[in-house]
């Protein structure tokens, strides 16, 4: 299996930071859309140059990683989203048989920035714990008795890529976000969370049930109110030369604004932004891979030129991303498409 232009981005092995929550790889349920399987049958076309590699040692026998591989295959699309893991020899690094893990349908993912471009709907009520009372995305929503033997509990679909805010919190608490409704055990709760904080980025690559859990850190149990999000909330829009893009980014959460743009091999994206302040403008190929960026900081108007250049005739996605979250902003800007 070889493939022109692989690109791959290291990423450093490094401790998880404070109050950092980590997406769970695997499904623990029975119920899930994410398949393991031992290599691939039927191969035609692999895709690797927005690969991401990675090592897992967690395990007894560390892994080697590759993910957002995309193949052609008996059982998969280049629009499913592939984790490649290789089992490593300690003392000769050899690359053993492969285990893939395929998530269906993801379609066009940056996942550096967790950006996808799929259309999904709102995230479903939260429930609390075994009570039957719902708490809907996007309101703030108060809690007592919060001890760490009841979990905050989500129905998330692919393509959603939640962000959760703690509005108050009367005693910082470790938390942990899980596939399990067993509570975690004490390794388990990796990050620490007080008031005003907001937690951004996790990516649902596998649809199904998912447990958020909160630890005091110091006393029995502790008063909590949060709220959570869909950070992937806007429809996909398109853009030809000449066309004025805008939309609203909200004010507290980590908010995008996607549009996608034909480009032949050659051509240029320019932008004229005269609407929105502090805006984080970034471009992502078909495949994936992270193309561009520039950031807007103030008011005002500026031109981008050019925003790209495209390498290939193919579609590309131009996304508009707030870069504080301290309050919204309107977005608005013309796209100028050039050789």
């Amino acid at each position: 299996m070889k493939t022109s232009h692989i690109t791959l981005a290291l990423l450093s092995l490094i401790s998880l930071a404070q109050a950092q929550i980590t997406m769970p790889e695997r499904s623990i349920t029975r119920t899930k859309l994410s398949t393991t399987v031992t290599g691939l049958t039927g191969i035609t076309n692999v895709q690797m140059n927005a690969a991401i590699a990675s090592i897992d040692t967690t395990s007894t026998t560390p892994y080697f990683i590759f993910s957002n591989v995309r193949a052609t295959s008996a059982t998969t699309t280049t629009n499913d989203l592939l984790r490649v893991r290789y089992p490593v020899s300690k003392t000769s690094l050899d690359l053993k048989s492969a285990q893939v893990q395929v998530f269906k349908d993801i379609g066009v993912f940056d996942e550096i920035n967790t950006l996808f471009m799929k259309n999904v709907p709102a995230i479903a009520a939260m429930r609390y714990g075994t009570a039957t009372m719902t708490y809907a995305a996007g309101s703030s929503h108060s809690f007592s008795g919060v001890d760490g033997t009841k979990p905050f509990v989500f129905d998330l679909v692919s393509g959603q890529s939640v962000g959760f805010q703690f509005h108050y919190v009367s005693t910082p608490c470790y938390i942990a976000f899980t596939r399990s409704a067993t509570a975690p055990k004490e390794a388990e709760f990796t990050g620490l969370v007080s008031s005003n904080f907001y937690q951004d980025r996790l990516a649902v690559l596998d649809a199904g049930r998912y447990y958020l859990w909160m630890k005091p850190q110091v006393g029995a149990s502790a008063s909590v109110r949060l709220s959570f999000h869909n950070e992937n909330a806007t429809t996909l829009g398109s853009a030809v030369s000449g066309t004025v893009i805008s939309g609203s980014l909200r004010s507290s959460v980590r908010d995008y604004l996607k549009w996608k743009i034909r480009l032949v091999k050659g051509q240029d994206i320019i932008l004229t932004q005269t609407g929105g302040y502090d805006i984080q403008w970034r471009v992502v190929a078909a495949d994936g891979s992270y193309v561009g960026s520039f950031f807007r900081g103030g008011s005002g108007t500026t031109t981008f030129s050019p925003l790209v250049n495209a390498a290939l005739s193919a579609d590309y996605y131009l996304v508009a991303e707030k870069s504080f979250l301290t309050s919204g902003s309107t977005v608005r800007a013309t796209v100028t498409i050039g050789q």
